[in-house]
């Protein structure tokens, strides 16, 4: 299993905030951040994304690992609406409200600010050439982003893209970004929970996918799989992918996801039906486009 765990990042959205379509919770309390943070990293889980724009998330990150004496690699991110001028500033607030001399990956998450300025490509240049981050790059929502980026011969180190089993719009470039030497980081394995809703409970926004969530389900329930170890499973199948983010709820929301890192119940006929059930609807697989 520690061989799988070093694949999967902890998002810490729910540590700062009410995130999920399916977190019956809202934000994780403290003490119980501090015993996820300690089970992560004794199961091999060396990395956390996080995000200036996560609410309380690298505070409460930064406090934990200075009190508990834990160690993880951070990948955070510019808030949108950044310029140039301000990226110093957000990036040494990170800094600080995580406790850390550098980050491993500092990523823009706003593209539409980056195209329209690209001198904050060279704020993020700069710093890595400090010495302060070790990988700077993207984080993404659209193909057509990354083919600009490839387009316009930015070299970068590090892309954070959606990818699950209804959205694989990326795939065709993961073997062009392998040739670039550049690291592929997945997220939204579980489209935010909507994996785990029953067709009948959704509205007829996501009337799209609900015999394809029915197949799902019978997938797992055939297996005695969880759903969302079916998920997983899925995308740790795809060899081109390096880590995948996944965030959690609860501890108990993590051993889950932990367990179903050593299950391999899926042939490559249930691979091969998965694969077919990709979607290109950004209303249903983008989730800030959602009505619910």
């Amino acid at each position: 299993m520690e061989r799988e765990s070093k694949r999967i990042v902890l998002g810490s959205a729910q540590f700062g905030m009410d995130y999920g379509i399916s977190n019956p919770r809202g934000r994780i309390p403290y003490s119980e951040a501090v015993e996820i943070l300690k089970l992560a990293q004794d199961s091999g889980i060396d990395t956390i994304d996080t995000a200036y724009a996560y609410g309380e998330s690298e505070k409460m990150l930064g406090k934990i690992m200075n009190e508990n004496d834990l160690n993880f690699k951070i990948i955070s991110k510019l808030p949108a609406n950044a310029t140039s001028d301000d990226v110093n500033i957000y990036f040494h607030e990170s800094l600080e409200r995580i406790g850390q001399r550098k980050l491993y990956a500092y990523l823009i998450h706003d593209f539409e600010a980056f195209r329209k300025e690209k001198k904050i490509w060279w704020a993020l240049q700069k710093l890595k050439e400090q010495g302060k981050i070790e990988k700077i790059g993207f984080s993404l929502y659209y193909p057509s982003e990354l083919h600009y980026l490839f387009g316009n011969g930015i070299n970068f180190d590090i892309v954070q893209i959606p990818y699950s089993i209804l959205d694989q719009r990326f795939a065709t470039s993961f073997s062009e970004l392998k040739q670039r030497k550049i690291e592929i980081y997945v997220r939204s394995v579980f489209l935010q929970g909507l994996f785990f809703k029953k067709p009948e409970e959704l509205n007829d926004h996501f009337v799209k996918i609900k015999d394809k969530l029915r197949v799902i389900h019978e997938i797992a329930q055939s297996l005695k799989t969880p759903i969302s170890s079916i998920c997983l499973e899925f995308v740790l199948g795809n060899a081109y992918i390096d880590k995948i983010i996944i965030g959690v709820h609860s501890i108990e929301n993590l051993r889950e996801n932990l367990i179903n890192l050593s299950n391999n119940s899926l042939n490559s006929e249930y691979f091969d039906l998965l694969r077919r059930m990709k979607i290109d609807d950004e209303n249903i697989i983008l989730p800030f486009k959602w009505e619910v």
